[in-house]
């Protein structure tokens, strides 16, 4: 090839890619639109190639020496995996992120909704036709009877049952959250 033609052609090429790249480099949170990031990849491709022709002539070290700088560059740029900082946002989160994620997965409100539905239903339904059955749906105690008679009985106690519990249970909680926050 003749090399001062093929240069002179290039050039622009590889000037385009550096002053893409230089902005780049100056605003690292800049963000490409499509356009620009076709436009980058094929300045990087068209200079990876210009790099290999280069690469067979022995002459001009130079030139050869700024384009493997500017490919180099170019797919430090293209392949970087810096993330971005994590900003909390959450009016964004609320009115953006929450309802996309509900409506992408609205099948799995829906099957839990039914789920719940069916279960009440069901206990209900048992109960109703088998008042027995009441002892195997709910063990415990405190629910197997009328809540409303439940209510009364708690009313008219003149004694705290809770009493003297209260402190132990807090100050096991104490200790065991000191426990969990040390190990």
């Amino acid at each position: 090839i003749d090399l001062a033609k093929f240069v002179a052609e290039e050039r622009p090429h590889w000037m385009a890619l550096e002053a893409m790249l230089h902005k780049l480099e100056s605003d690292p949170a800049r963000v490409l639109s499509l356009e620009d990031v076709k436009r980058l990849h094929h300045l990087y491709q068209r200079a990876s190639a210009d790099l290999a022709k280069i690469m067979t002539f022995a002459a001009e070290p130079e030139i050869r020496r700024y384009l493997e700088s500017l490919v180099a560059r170019a797919y430090g740029e293209i392949h970087e995996t810096r993330r971005r900082p994590h900003r909390l946002a959450p009016l964004v989160w609320f009115f953006r992120t929450f309802p996309q994620t509900f409506r992408r997965h609205l099948w799995a409100f829906w099957l839990s909704l039914a789920v719940t539905f069916g279960g009440g239903v069901f206990g209900g339904l048992a109960l109703s036709l088998d008042p027995a059955a009441k002892r195997v749906l709910m063990p415990f105690e405190q629910l197997r009877g009328d809540p409303a008679d439940r209510v009364a009985r708690e009313e008219k106690a003149r004694e705290d049952r809770l009493a003297g519990a209260k402190t132990a249970f807090s100050s096991f909680l104490m200790v065991n959250n000191i426990k969990v926050s040390i190990t």
